[in-house]
């Protein structure tokens, strides 16, 4: 074979070059650098690793494409190798394919490439195309082998995220489901703490009016009794000075004045105990009733006496000091006033669905308004036995008090205005009948 009429390099795929390549390494390595020529220098640096890469490769390819007598003397290396020289013995036009198949089961193309190449045999073209479309068919088989292998593994994430999915909306249906019996559950707790209330309500209403018409019914009694007291003792006096009359004329008294003194007498005694006996339960019933609407105790049987002989606010005419109008009229017309305030008395009447605390900070700020308005010292009292333990809100012009455990603030109430001097008017806010 003569240099150019053997294939090209060309006709070998470059994949496929490795065993060419090695050739020409080990036939420049053999040859001494001085005689080398100045194409194939550069190719003597380069070991076996380094010709395994592609711009290496692509060195040695130019080299023997370029010079004819090294391709010829790397063609004639590989034609002795014993590996070629049994290919080609084995080769012909007629086997060539099935010999190019044999090698492919082995995965050793590049030796088929590397053999026609170099030993150029009968049928050669035909072999470096069936190589060629072999290794074709290889990679592509291969890319699909590593395509379906990318499937499957997309696949198999797909289905594991799949199963994720599922487990999280078993969870969820789970947890929905729990939550609905929660919601059934405080639903049904509901209705039956709104029909207790209502029931309770209902039975407070129905005590309440109860209360309300005893309460009628004892102050009229009262009021009879006090009009009938009225009476005897405007006939006692009556008699008595007509006793007196007939004592300084040395005249007998009327007839039966003396007996009818002493049974006026004995019935103005009669009416008082009646009385005393009808206001007794009144006071009770005006005590439960109240309670209707707050939940403070009935203040104790014992009381203090009603602070007296105290300075009394201005009050201008035309109104009542039981009144809004009058107690606003009489914080801003009187000198040096005192307000001074039964404080859940009055913030359970305002604001009965909040808690105590939110009572409490509300009509302390509203006291504080008051207090820029007209001017007054404002002092709020409150229960102190309740459960928590409560440091006084600090507002200019208002201080707040809380009574001892186990007292309540109505005695509170009379103590602060007990402490002020005499000559200090107050105006006390409070429902409380008592106060």
């Amino acid at each position: 074979m003569s240099p150019g009429t053997g294939p090209s390099l060309a006709d070998v795929p470059e994949a496929l070059l490795a065993i060419i390549v090695e050739s020409a390494r080990t036939v420049v390595g053999a040859r001494d650098p001085d005689r080398l020529v100045a194409g194939l220098r550069p190719l003597a640096r380069f070991d076996s690793r380094a010709a395994a890469s592609a711009t290496v490769r692509r060195q040695f390819v130019a080299a023997l494409e370029r010079d004819g007598e090294f391709r010829a003397e790397v063609a004639t290396a590989i034609v002795a190798r014993a590996e070629v020289a049994a290919l080609l013995a084995a080769w012909s036009r007629e086997t060539a394919l099935e010999v190019v198949a044999g090698v492919d089961e082995r995965g050793d193309l590049a030796l088929v490439a590397a053999t026609l190449w170099a030993g150029a045999p009968d049928g050669w073209e035909f072999g470096l195309g069936a190589v060629g479309a072999m290794h074709r068919a290889r990679g592509a088989a291969e890319a699909l082998a590593a395509e379906l292998e990318a499937i499957r593994l997309e696949a198999a994430a797909a289905d594991a995220e799949r199963q994720r999915a599922e487990q999280l909306v078993e969870t969820r249906d789970t947890r929905v489901a729990e939550l609905a019996d929660e919601l059934r559950a405080e639903r049904a707790a509901r209705r039956g703490r709104e029909r207790d209330a209502d029931a309770a309500a209902a039975s407070a209403r129905t005590d309440a009016d109860a209360a309300r018409a005893a309460a009628a019914a004892s102050a009229q009694r009262v009021e009879a009794l006090d009009r009938q007291i009225a009476r005897d003792r405007r006939r006692i006096a009556d008699l008595e000075a007509a006793l007196t009359q007939a004592r300084d004329d040395n005249a007998a008294p009327p007839a039966g004045s003396a007996k009818e003194l002493a049974a006026l007498a004995d019935n103005a005694a009669d009416l008082a105990r009646r009385l005393r006996a009808a206001a007794t339960p009144s006071a009770a019933i005006t005590n439960a009733a109240a309670a209707e609407g707050s939940p403070r105790r009935p203040p104790p049987a014992a009381r203090p006496a009603a602070p007296t002989g105290r300075s009394r606010p201005r009050l201008p005419g035309g109104l009542v000091a039981d009144t809004v109008d009058g107690a606003v009229a009489m914080l801003g017309a009187s000198d040096g006033v005192t307000f001074v305030v039964d404080g859940y008395n009055v913030s359970h009447q305002a604001w009965p669905d909040t808690t105590p605390s939110m009572q409490r900070d509300r009509l302390d700020r509203a006291l504080h308004q008051l207090h820029l308005r007209f001017g007054c010292d404002v002092v709020c009292c409150y229960d102190g036995d309740g459960p928590e333990v409560v440091r006084p809100r600090r507002l200019p012009g208002l201080r707040v008090r809380f009574s001892d455990a186990g007292h309540e603030a109505d005695e509170l109430v009379v103590d602060t205005v007990e402490s002020f001097p005499k000559r200090v008017p107050v105006v006390v806010a409070s429902s409380d009948a008592w106060v």
